[in-house]
């Protein structure tokens, strides 16, 4: 695996649920196949949480839970400072240990605004139950959106 990492030529990074291209889900069980195919050619799969990490599907706290499937690498941003500037990446000792021998990355170096702001937002998603908002608001805007579908005959897919 760490070969790989530091080749680049079996790795795949994954957006679990495409946020940009109008929050369309992978089918079920697609990551679970393209991760054994990359894992068994010695690759390191990816998961980029930045759209839809934080219990932001309601169901799952990550979007690749929703795939039962687990990534060597998670990239996360936005809900992780809720607006502020913030990213992380989270990933084995065994991968991160090579990073930290070939890359440094940041944009502003953890600075103490958004470092206090990412410390504080996890908690205040678990203490207002955002996830669990989530799960009930999300079914109630797709039932809202379904009726104006019906009602105006659009061939747009739910």
């Amino acid at each position: 695996m760490l070969m790989s990492l530091i080749s680049l030529d079996y790795n795949v990074f994954v957006e679990t649920i495409q946020g940009a291209g109008g929050a369309v889900e992978l089918a079920p069980g697609y990551l679970k196949l393209v991760y054994d195919i990359v894992r068994k050619a010695g690759g390191v799969c990816i998961a980029d949480e930045v759209q839809s990490g934080f219990g932001r599907t309601g169901s799952h706290y990550w979007g690749f839970e929703t795939q039962g499937v687990i990534p060597d690498i998670v990239t996360m941003a936005k809900g992780i400072g809720n607006g502020l500037l913030l990213g992380a990446v989270v990933t084995t000792l065994e991968i991160a240990s090579v990073l930290a021998q070939k890359i440094q990355f940041n944009t502003f170096g953890g600075n103490p605004v958004c470092s206090a702001g990412g410390l504080a937002v996890p908690r205040v998603l678990d203490e207002e139950k955002r996830q669990q908002h989530c799960a009930e608001v999300g079914p109630h805007l797709i039932g809202r959106l379904g009726t104006l579908q019906q009602k105006h005959d659009s061939n747009f897919l739910l």
